[in-house]
């Protein structure tokens, strides 16, 4: 009985990962979305999304099946290329970029120090973004991180307001 109930609720974990990872179009296409880059030349890609846009600001969390993760900060809400700006201050054009090797309070965490986001599209009326990103970060005992090649394809996003 009891493998049976692990059974049937892996089978309903399964499908509402894959189901979170597709969406459909006007016409009913499925569009499929993705978030993913080479970190020191290997391959990463999420198997969950979340973004959110608030008060002009975009906030991308992707994780892996290995529990890595990577959020990145966008300070804009329309296509175009933002850069990380090494004045703090300027919160103009700026981007960011926060690496962990896991999820758990052990991790390794990585922060830009250099990088890039190119919005390719903003789509208001469906609530998606396509872009692509690549960023250097950093930590204070392991060094640095490249991360290339990074897209993001269709996610989809929430809107909320600030305080």
């Amino acid at each position: 009985m009891m493998n049976s109930v692990k059974w049937v609720l892996g089978i309903c974990v399964g499908m509402a990962v894959m189901l979170s990872s597709c969406s459909k179009d006007s016409d009913g296409n499925i569009i499929a979305t993705k978030m993913s880059a080479t970190i020191d030349g290997s391959g990463w890609s999420t198997i969950s999304r979340v973004t959110v846009l608030t008060n002009g600001i975009f906030t991308i969390t992707g994780t892996t099946a290995l529990s890595e993760s990577m959020v990145i900060t966008i300070r804009g809400d329309e296509t175009g290329t933002y850069e990380l700006s090494a004045n703090l201050n300027d919160l103009s054009g700026q981007c960011l970029c926060v690496y962990s090797t896991s999820l758990l309070p052990t991790a390794d965490v990585f922060t830009s120090t250099e990088g890039v986001v190119t919005l390719t599209a903003v789509d208001t009326s469906a609530k998606t973004i396509s872009g692509t990103f690549s960023f250097t970060v950093y930590n204070l005992t392991k060094g640095t991180k490249s991360i290339e090649n990074g897209v993001f394809n269709n996610l989809s996003y929430t809107e909320r307001s600030g305080e």
